[in-house]
Protein backbone atom coordinates (compact mmCIF):
# COMPACT_ATOMS: atom_id res chain seq x y z
CA UNK A 1 0.00 0.00 0.00
CA UNK A 2 1.49 3.42 -0.65
CA UNK A 3 2.60 5.72 2.40
CA UNK A 4 -0.20 7.54 3.95
CA UNK A 5 0.43 11.20 4.49
CA UNK A 6 -0.02 13.08 7.42
CA UNK A 7 -0.48 9.73 9.67
CA UNK A 8 -0.96 10.46 13.29
CA UNK A 9 0.50 7.93 15.53
CA UNK A 10 -0.72 8.37 19.30
CA UNK A 11 1.50 7.85 22.16
CA UNK A 12 1.12 6.36 25.59
CA UNK A 13 1.53 7.41 28.74
CA UNK A 14 3.13 10.49 29.29
CA UNK A 15 4.26 10.72 25.37
CA UNK A 16 2.78 13.16 23.45
CA UNK A 17 0.71 12.53 20.43
CA UNK A 18 3.12 12.32 17.12
CA UNK A 19 2.65 13.28 14.08
CA UNK A 20 4.70 11.18 11.13
CA UNK A 21 4.34 11.58 7.35
CA UNK A 22 5.66 8.48 5.04
CA UNK A 23 7.48 10.18 1.92
CA UNK A 24 6.04 11.20 -0.55
CA UNK A 25 5.61 9.25 -3.87
CA UNK A 26 7.65 12.21 -6.07
CA UNK A 27 10.45 12.15 -3.48
CA UNK A 28 10.89 7.64 -3.78
CA UNK A 29 10.91 8.10 -7.83
CA UNK A 30 13.82 10.26 -7.24
CA UNK A 31 15.69 7.70 -4.93
CA UNK A 32 14.78 5.51 -7.73
CA UNK A 33 15.83 7.70 -10.55
CA UNK A 34 19.42 9.03 -9.11
CA UNK A 35 20.17 5.10 -8.42
CA UNK A 36 18.63 3.74 -11.68
CA UNK A 37 20.46 6.09 -13.45
CA UNK A 38 23.85 4.98 -12.23
CA UNK A 39 23.86 2.01 -12.36
CA UNK A 40 22.45 2.15 -15.94
CA UNK A 41 25.40 4.04 -16.60
CA UNK A 42 27.97 1.72 -14.81
CA UNK A 43 26.53 -0.62 -17.16
CA UNK A 44 26.50 1.07 -20.38
CA UNK A 45 22.73 0.48 -20.83
CA UNK A 46 19.29 2.72 -21.26
CA UNK A 47 17.04 2.93 -18.98
CA UNK A 48 13.58 1.70 -19.32
CA UNK A 49 11.99 5.08 -20.29
CA UNK A 50 8.11 3.70 -20.44
CA UNK A 51 8.46 2.77 -16.79
CA UNK A 52 10.54 5.61 -15.43
CA UNK A 53 7.38 8.14 -17.37
CA UNK A 54 5.01 5.83 -15.61
CA UNK A 55 6.10 6.14 -12.12
CA UNK A 56 6.16 10.06 -12.78
CA UNK A 57 2.43 9.76 -13.97
CA UNK A 58 1.43 7.63 -10.70
CA UNK A 59 3.74 10.21 -8.48
CA UNK A 60 2.12 13.15 -10.00
CA UNK A 61 -1.67 11.73 -8.83
CA UNK A 62 0.15 10.77 -5.52
CA UNK A 63 0.29 7.38 -6.78
CA UNK A 64 2.90 4.29 -6.25
CA UNK A 65 3.80 1.87 -8.56
CA UNK A 66 2.92 -1.60 -7.42
CA UNK A 67 3.17 -3.61 -10.47
CA UNK A 68 5.96 -3.80 -12.88
CA UNK A 69 5.69 -5.17 -16.93
CA UNK A 70 8.80 -5.59 -18.49
CA UNK A 71 8.94 -7.54 -22.30
CA UNK A 72 11.78 -5.71 -23.40
CA UNK A 73 13.55 -7.90 -25.84
CA UNK A 74 17.24 -8.59 -25.23
CA UNK A 75 16.67 -7.35 -21.40
CA UNK A 76 18.52 -9.65 -19.95
CA UNK A 77 20.21 -10.25 -16.20
CA UNK A 78 22.44 -7.16 -16.73
CA UNK A 79 19.31 -4.98 -17.49
CA UNK A 80 17.52 -6.77 -14.52
CA UNK A 81 20.14 -5.98 -12.24
CA UNK A 82 20.06 -2.58 -12.97
CA UNK A 83 16.52 -2.30 -12.25
CA UNK A 84 16.61 -4.27 -8.93
CA UNK A 85 19.25 -1.84 -7.95
CA UNK A 86 16.77 1.20 -8.34
CA UNK A 87 13.90 -1.05 -7.13
CA UNK A 88 15.79 -1.32 -3.04
CA UNK A 89 14.74 2.81 -2.47
CA UNK A 90 11.49 2.02 -4.36
CA UNK A 91 10.09 -0.92 -1.84
CA UNK A 92 6.43 -0.80 -2.68
CA UNK A 93 6.05 -2.92 -5.79
CA UNK A 94 3.84 -5.94 -5.51
CA UNK A 95 3.93 -7.81 -9.06
CA UNK A 96 6.73 -8.58 -11.22
CA UNK A 97 5.41 -9.54 -14.32
CA UNK A 98 8.80 -10.43 -17.39
CA UNK A 99 7.68 -11.97 -20.46
CA UNK A 100 10.72 -12.77 -22.92
CA UNK A 101 12.86 -10.52 -21.79
CA UNK A 102 15.74 -13.03 -21.63
CA UNK A 103 16.35 -13.72 -18.07
CA UNK A 104 16.83 -17.44 -17.81
CA UNK A 105 17.71 -18.59 -14.74
CA UNK A 106 20.34 -16.05 -14.11
CA UNK A 107 17.87 -13.73 -14.02
CA UNK A 108 15.41 -15.78 -12.22
CA UNK A 109 18.39 -15.90 -9.61
CA UNK A 110 18.86 -12.36 -8.94
CA UNK A 111 14.84 -12.01 -8.90
CA UNK A 112 14.97 -14.67 -5.79
CA UNK A 113 17.60 -12.48 -4.24
CA UNK A 114 15.47 -9.43 -4.31
CA UNK A 115 12.35 -11.09 -2.81
CA UNK A 116 14.39 -12.75 -0.31
CA UNK A 117 15.10 -8.81 1.30
CA UNK A 118 11.62 -7.53 0.10
CA UNK A 119 9.12 -9.52 1.38
CA UNK A 120 6.67 -7.15 -0.37
CA UNK A 121 6.56 -8.87 -3.59
CA UNK A 122 3.86 -11.12 -3.75
CA UNK A 123 3.34 -11.79 -7.22
CA UNK A 124 6.19 -13.16 -9.77
CA UNK A 125 4.98 -13.95 -13.22
CA UNK A 126 8.23 -15.12 -15.81
CA UNK A 127 7.63 -16.07 -19.18
CA UNK A 128 11.24 -16.50 -19.87
CA UNK A 129 12.69 -20.27 -20.36
CA UNK A 130 13.17 -21.05 -17.13
CA UNK A 131 14.89 -24.86 -16.74
CA UNK A 132 14.48 -27.21 -13.62
CA UNK A 133 17.76 -25.18 -12.36
CA UNK A 134 15.57 -22.59 -11.95
CA UNK A 135 12.41 -24.63 -10.52
CA UNK A 136 15.90 -25.26 -8.09
CA UNK A 137 16.28 -21.85 -6.89
CA UNK A 138 13.03 -21.48 -6.50
CA UNK A 139 12.47 -24.54 -4.25
CA UNK A 140 15.41 -23.81 -2.05
CA UNK A 141 13.90 -20.29 -1.67
CA UNK A 142 10.35 -21.68 -0.71
CA UNK A 143 12.01 -24.59 1.97
CA UNK A 144 14.32 -21.77 3.44
CA UNK A 145 12.32 -20.31 6.77
CA UNK A 146 12.15 -16.58 6.38
CA UNK A 147 9.45 -13.69 6.23
CA UNK A 148 8.51 -14.06 1.99
CA UNK A 149 5.30 -13.55 1.40
CA UNK A 150 4.89 -14.54 -2.52
CA UNK A 151 1.36 -16.15 -3.33
CA UNK A 152 1.54 -16.14 -6.67
CA UNK A 153 3.46 -17.67 -9.39
CA UNK A 154 3.69 -18.49 -12.79
CA UNK A 155 5.85 -20.04 -15.06
CA UNK A 156 4.27 -20.62 -18.58
CA UNK A 157 5.84 -21.42 -21.63
CA UNK A 158 8.99 -22.66 -20.21
CA UNK A 159 10.65 -26.05 -20.41
CA UNK A 160 10.92 -27.04 -16.73
CA UNK A 161 9.76 -30.37 -17.68
CA UNK A 162 9.03 -33.71 -15.21
CA UNK A 163 12.57 -32.71 -13.02
CA UNK A 164 11.74 -28.35 -12.68
CA UNK A 165 7.58 -29.82 -11.66
CA UNK A 166 8.77 -32.35 -9.02
CA UNK A 167 11.36 -29.81 -7.56
CA UNK A 168 8.27 -26.79 -7.57
CA UNK A 169 6.65 -29.21 -5.31
CA UNK A 170 8.59 -30.15 -3.21
CA UNK A 171 9.59 -26.28 -2.07
CA UNK A 172 6.16 -25.22 -2.52
CA UNK A 173 4.58 -28.06 -0.12
CA UNK A 174 6.67 -26.85 2.56
CA UNK A 175 5.52 -23.15 1.95
CA UNK A 176 2.47 -21.56 3.32
CA UNK A 177 1.63 -18.16 1.73
CA UNK A 178 1.51 -19.96 -1.84
CA UNK A 179 -2.12 -19.62 -3.12
CA UNK A 180 -1.84 -19.82 -7.11
CA UNK A 181 0.58 -21.54 -9.48
CA UNK A 182 0.62 -21.84 -13.40
CA UNK A 183 2.76 -23.73 -14.91
CA UNK A 184 1.12 -24.18 -18.81
CA UNK A 185 2.77 -25.55 -21.70
CA UNK A 186 5.91 -26.50 -19.91
CA UNK A 187 6.41 -29.75 -21.33
CA UNK A 188 5.48 -31.39 -17.87
CA UNK A 189 4.57 -35.02 -18.30
CA UNK A 190 2.73 -38.06 -16.10
CA UNK A 191 5.99 -38.09 -13.74
CA UNK A 192 5.54 -34.63 -12.87
CA UNK A 193 1.97 -33.96 -13.03
CA UNK A 194 1.64 -36.89 -10.24
CA UNK A 195 4.72 -35.04 -8.00
CA UNK A 196 2.84 -31.92 -8.53
CA UNK A 197 -0.76 -33.23 -7.21
CA UNK A 198 0.31 -35.59 -4.59
CA UNK A 199 2.69 -33.39 -2.43
CA UNK A 200 0.80 -30.07 -3.23
CA UNK A 201 -2.32 -31.40 -1.98
CA UNK A 202 -1.19 -34.31 0.36
CA UNK A 203 -2.30 -34.45 4.26
CA UNK A 204 0.99 -33.05 5.50
CA UNK A 205 1.08 -29.98 2.81
CA UNK A 206 2.10 -26.51 4.13
CA UNK A 207 0.31 -24.52 1.45
CA UNK A 208 -3.13 -24.16 0.46
CA UNK A 209 -3.48 -23.48 -3.23
CA UNK A 210 -6.33 -22.29 -4.63
CA UNK A 211 -5.87 -22.27 -8.06
CA UNK A 212 -3.68 -24.43 -10.17
CA UNK A 213 -3.43 -24.45 -13.91
CA UNK A 214 -1.41 -27.24 -16.11
CA UNK A 215 -2.84 -26.44 -19.39
CA UNK A 216 -0.87 -26.98 -22.72
CA UNK A 217 0.91 -29.92 -21.07
CA UNK A 218 1.20 -34.18 -21.22
CA UNK A 219 0.46 -34.87 -17.69
CA UNK A 220 -2.29 -37.48 -19.18
CA UNK A 221 -4.82 -39.72 -16.75
CA UNK A 222 -1.98 -40.57 -14.06
CA UNK A 223 -2.48 -36.91 -13.11
CA UNK A 224 -5.95 -36.58 -13.22
CA UNK A 225 -6.57 -39.52 -10.98
CA UNK A 226 -3.53 -38.50 -8.48
CA UNK A 227 -5.92 -35.12 -8.25
CA UNK A 228 -8.60 -37.14 -7.49
CA UNK A 229 -7.23 -39.07 -4.46
CA UNK A 230 -5.88 -36.03 -3.15
CA UNK A 231 -8.97 -34.02 -3.56
CA UNK A 232 -10.40 -35.21 -0.15
CA UNK A 233 -7.76 -33.84 1.67
CA UNK A 234 -7.79 -30.25 0.60
CA UNK A 235 -10.26 -27.51 1.43
CA UNK A 236 -8.89 -24.32 -0.14
CA UNK A 237 -8.57 -25.82 -3.86
CA UNK A 238 -11.10 -23.64 -5.67
CA UNK A 239 -9.96 -23.41 -9.30
CA UNK A 240 -8.31 -26.77 -11.50
CA UNK A 241 -7.31 -26.12 -14.88
CA UNK A 242 -6.32 -29.54 -16.98
CA UNK A 243 -7.26 -28.71 -20.23
CA UNK A 244 -5.46 -30.07 -23.30
CA UNK A 245 -3.17 -32.82 -21.50
CA UNK A 246 -3.73 -35.86 -23.13
CA UNK A 247 -6.55 -36.84 -20.90
CA UNK A 248 -8.54 -39.89 -22.36
CA UNK A 249 -11.66 -41.68 -21.89
CA UNK A 250 -9.66 -44.36 -19.52
CA UNK A 251 -12.30 -44.93 -17.19
CA UNK A 252 -10.90 -45.48 -13.99
CA UNK A 253 -8.80 -42.35 -14.02
CA UNK A 254 -12.18 -40.62 -14.29
CA UNK A 255 -13.76 -42.50 -11.08
CA UNK A 256 -10.86 -41.69 -9.20
CA UNK A 257 -11.74 -37.98 -10.48
CA UNK A 258 -15.60 -37.94 -9.72
CA UNK A 259 -15.13 -39.57 -6.39
CA UNK A 260 -12.56 -37.43 -5.04
CA UNK A 261 -15.22 -34.65 -6.55
CA UNK A 262 -18.05 -36.03 -4.47
CA UNK A 263 -15.58 -36.20 -1.25
CA UNK A 264 -14.31 -32.89 -2.01
CA UNK A 265 -15.97 -29.35 -0.57
CA UNK A 266 -13.86 -26.45 -2.51
CA UNK A 267 -13.49 -27.46 -5.79
CA UNK A 268 -15.73 -24.79 -7.60
CA UNK A 269 -14.05 -24.56 -11.10
CA UNK A 270 -12.90 -26.95 -13.53
CA UNK A 271 -11.31 -26.89 -17.08
CA UNK A 272 -10.86 -30.71 -18.89
CA UNK A 273 -11.26 -28.65 -21.97
CA UNK A 274 -9.47 -30.19 -25.42
CA UNK A 275 -9.20 -33.42 -24.14
CA UNK A 276 -11.06 -36.50 -25.60
CA UNK A 277 -13.38 -37.36 -22.87
CA UNK A 278 -16.44 -39.24 -24.14
CA UNK A 279 -20.36 -39.00 -23.24
CA UNK A 280 -20.27 -41.51 -20.56
CA UNK A 281 -17.90 -40.01 -18.70
CA UNK A 282 -19.06 -36.75 -19.17
CA UNK A 283 -22.61 -37.61 -18.15
CA UNK A 284 -21.52 -39.36 -15.07
CA UNK A 285 -19.37 -35.90 -14.22
CA UNK A 286 -22.89 -34.18 -15.02
CA UNK A 287 -24.73 -36.63 -12.06
CA UNK A 288 -22.09 -34.85 -9.73
CA UNK A 289 -22.50 -31.20 -10.74
CA UNK A 290 -26.01 -31.58 -11.13
CA UNK A 291 -26.01 -33.30 -7.58
CA UNK A 292 -24.32 -33.09 -4.59
CA UNK A 293 -22.06 -30.76 -5.95
CA UNK A 294 -24.01 -27.57 -7.43
CA UNK A 295 -21.46 -25.21 -5.83
CA UNK A 296 -19.77 -26.05 -8.97
CA UNK A 297 -20.10 -23.00 -11.39
CA UNK A 298 -17.57 -24.28 -14.45
CA UNK A 299 -16.87 -27.13 -15.60
CA UNK A 300 -15.12 -26.96 -19.67
CA UNK A 301 -15.21 -30.03 -21.61
CA UNK A 302 -14.44 -30.38 -25.33
CA UNK A 303 -17.26 -29.43 -27.57
CA UNK A 304 -16.59 -33.13 -29.46
CA UNK A 305 -19.29 -34.51 -27.01
CA UNK A 306 -22.38 -35.45 -28.27
CA UNK A 307 -24.58 -31.90 -29.21
CA UNK A 308 -26.98 -33.37 -26.22
CA UNK A 309 -24.76 -34.27 -23.55
CA UNK A 310 -22.75 -30.79 -24.32
CA UNK A 311 -25.74 -28.71 -24.38
CA UNK A 312 -26.79 -30.79 -20.84
CA UNK A 313 -23.58 -29.63 -19.69
CA UNK A 314 -23.92 -26.27 -20.18
CA UNK A 315 -27.60 -26.36 -18.76
CA UNK A 316 -26.45 -27.41 -15.48
CA UNK A 317 -23.23 -25.18 -15.32
CA UNK A 318 -25.67 -22.12 -16.15
CA UNK A 319 -28.24 -23.25 -13.48
CA UNK A 320 -25.65 -23.50 -10.59
CA UNK A 321 -23.98 -20.17 -11.47
CA UNK A 322 -27.67 -18.47 -11.32
CA UNK A 323 -28.00 -20.25 -8.14
CA UNK A 324 -24.59 -19.50 -6.24
CA UNK A 325 -25.58 -15.92 -7.72
CA UNK A 326 -28.81 -16.24 -5.37
CA UNK A 327 -27.13 -17.70 -2.82
CA UNK A 328 -24.89 -14.87 -2.34
CA UNK A 329 -27.28 -12.43 -2.10
CA UNK A 330 -29.32 -14.43 0.23
CA UNK A 331 -26.04 -14.87 2.60
CA UNK A 332 -25.32 -11.02 2.39
CA UNK A 333 -25.61 -9.07 5.80
CA UNK A 334 -28.88 -6.42 5.48
CA UNK A 335 -28.20 -3.64 6.21
CA UNK A 336 -29.49 -2.79 9.69
CA UNK A 337 -32.14 0.28 9.69
CA UNK A 338 -31.52 3.25 11.90
CA UNK A 339 -34.15 4.41 14.66
CA UNK A 340 -36.26 6.91 14.02
CA UNK A 341 -35.39 9.76 16.46
CA UNK A 342 -38.60 10.54 18.61
CA UNK A 343 -40.30 13.81 18.89
CA UNK A 344 -39.81 16.18 21.74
Amino acid sequence: MPPKKGKTVKGKGKAADLEQKGPEPADLVKKFKKAYNEACKAAGLTQLKPLVKKMDELAEEEKLMEKITVSTEGFGPTGLQTLLVGLKSYNFVHTFCFWNCGLGDDGLLLIIEFIRNNPVVLSLELLDNITPVGCGYLSRLFEAPGTTMLNSLTLDHSGIGDEGAALLSTGISAYAPMKRLSLNYCSIGAAGGVALMQNLFSESSKCKLEYISLQGNVCGPQTLAMLGHQLPFTTSLAVINLADNGIGDDEEPLELFRAGLLANTSVQEINLDLNMIGDKAATQFLEVIGGPRQDIVEFKVTERLSPTVFADVLKVVEANKIEAIARAARNRPKKKKGKKKKKK
